[in-house]
């Protein structure tokens, strides 16, 4: 009995496991010109076993399979061998062979040790940069719109700053960064220069040339610093979901009245649908801040009057709120807001809260009835 070809192609959809799917393109040559598609929609490759980079070498060499490519997952685990950066770096270095090539996602190591120089640096920060130039050096996918950066090491990376890479990333319209900082390092290590370099300038780079972007994620696995004065200039006119994460709004970095990613997220007032804030803070300079600092409140009725077309504004957790583990370290209130201590970095300890948290929370509840009030219109 023949199965409808409608019916087979829902069949091959569920089918989960590859190597299922390959062994369909054995069965007959209808079956292999169904599954071929399938099998091939979506390449993994192990950064650091051989097997799979050969193996990718030889689709390269095969046209009519590359063309049915529409994702590429590249995994890294804790590279051990110098030989596996240059492997590494061969099997990305065709991307531009992939005709419909649509998303990518890089998955590094969670976990590095490194020094600031480049003598000290470690095995896995030289596979990242080698991975990068390699990209940068090569013609760029034209079809790509998706890229996700797991474990970006949150160290200068002079290959995020190749003019090739931002032709790697120009018709991007989703990008997703999350960041890898040295889990033995204490809290104060974003203070330090190569850290905030790394965002005042790497991130900006790699940021900067996407005309066409859509949805940004940057969530940074420790509070920092971002979206400073390096992104005066950047705007993307077609912007309509950003997602940040421990992201510190600094009002007096760079003397400003009105913190950097203020203005950032304001400027995107005209095509921002959703915005999300996760475990984001304020910085106030002081445990006793100056009278006219800026607070929470104070943000959110600038949203009111800039993000015109928002109708989706998550901000977690709130002031307040308690957070933690009571089996660890005990709960504590979150109350939004930091200042800096040059021995112990950012503290988010007052004896009294720079603000009332209720005055934050009627704030964020006023905004989100003007949101609703927008969409009822």
């Amino acid at each position: 009995m023949l199965i409808p070809l409608e019916v087979l192609n829902t069949i091959i959809n569920d089918v989960e496991d590859k190597k299922d799917i390959l062994k369909c393109r054995l069965v007959s040559s209808e079956f292999l010109s169904i599954t071929t598609p399938h099998a091939f929609r979506v390449w993994n490759i192990n950064g650091d076993d051989e097997q799979s980079n050969s193996a990718m070498t030889n689709l390269i060499n095969v046209p009519e399979l590359l063309a049915h490519v529409r994702m590429i997952v590249y995994k890294h685990n804790d590279a051990d061998d110098e030989g596996m950066i240059t492997m590494a770096a061969s099997s990305l270095s065709h991307l531009g062979k992939f005709p419909n090539l649509k998303t990518m996602h890089f998955y590094f190591p969670t976990t590095y040790q490194d020094g600031w120089d480049e003598d000290e640096m470690s095995i896995n920060r030289r596979t990242q940069i080698s991975i990068f130039e390699s990209i940068a050096k090569n013609p760029p996918p034209k079809s790509l719109r998706e890229l996700e950066i797991h474990s970006l090491i949150a160290l200068t990376n002079p290959a995020l700053r190749l003019p090739g890479l931002a032709d790697f990333l120009k018709p991007l319209t989703k990008l997703f960064i999350k960041t890898n900082s040295d889990p033995s390092d204490e809290e104060t290590a974003f203070d330090i220069v190569p850290f905030q370099e790394f965002w005042d300038t790497d991130i900006a780079c790699l940021c900067k040339p996407l005309a066409s972007l859509t949805s940004l994620t940057l969530d940074s696995d420790r509070h920092c610093i971002a979206l400073a004065s390096t992104w005066d200039q950047v705007t993307y006119p077609n912007l309509t979901f950003l997602h940040l994460k421990r992201i510190i709004f600094s009002q007096f970095l760079f003397h400003d009245q009105i913190p950097g990613v203020v203005n950032f997220i304001s400027r995107h007032g005209p095509t921002l649908v959703t915005l999300k804030l996760s475990s984001c803070v304020l910085d106030v300079e002081d445990e006793l801040p100056r009278a006219n600092a800026m607070k929470w409140s104070d943000i959110w009725a600038q949203f009111e009057q800039t993000l015109t077309h928002l109708n989706t504004f998550i901000f977690l957790p709130m002031p307040g709120l308690l957070v933690g583990r009571a089996s660890r370290t005990g709960k504590r209130t979150f109350t939004g807001y930091v200042y800096h201590v040059i021995e112990g970095g950012w503290v988010s300890l007052f004896l009294n809260p720079p603000q009332d948290a209720d005055i934050d929370r009627r704030a964020f509840e006023h905004l989100q009835d003007v949101i609703r009030a927008r969409q009822d219109i």
